[in-house]
């Protein structure tokens, strides 16, 4: 549990005595955004009073924590999503009922093995003598 400071601030001209477990820092930063934003609605709105000010302020503030909460669940879902996806080179969604070599998940074997393919196919169909195509090529997979 955080211990809880008291943090004297002033907010349009009135002092405020904050307590939270903020650093000072942080409740600094807070407290120029707030001040810079009433001096905004000031200019943009003269005929209203502080507290009409300060009502604003809290609408748009609500407004904002609202919107970025519903965008913080949206890619929270988008990575849970991603998550169960299956990867390009696994055809298995449950890791469970995945391959194993001597106890050993074959998932990144198996990711391996498609790259050496690949290579190997890019080698043979490249001009180079077949002398040198298998000494480029190292396979996964080596008997002992």
């Amino acid at each position: 549990m955080d211990k809880k400071r008291r943090f004297k601030a002033k907010i349009a001209g009135k002092d405020y005595t904050i307590v939270g477990s903020l650093s000072a820092t942080q409740l600094n930063t807070v407290v120029d955004l707030v001040n810079q934003q009433i001096e905004q609605l000031t200019e943009l709105a003269p005929e209203l009073t502080n507290a009409d000010r300060c009502v604003l302020m809290a609408v748009n503030a609500i407004s904002d924590q609202l919107t970025k909460e519903k965008r913080i669940v949206e890619l929270e879902e988008e990575i849970a999503k991603l998550k169960n996806e299956p990867g390009p080179d696994s055809n298995v969604k449950d890791s469970r009922s995945r391959p194993t070599l001597n106890g050993r998940s074959t998932k990144g074997m198996i990711a391996e093995s498609n790259q050496q393919t690949q290579t190997t196919a890019s080698l043979e169909n490249s001009n180079q003598p077949s002398q040198g195509r298998m000494e480029q090529v190292e396979f996964p997979f080596r008997r002992k």
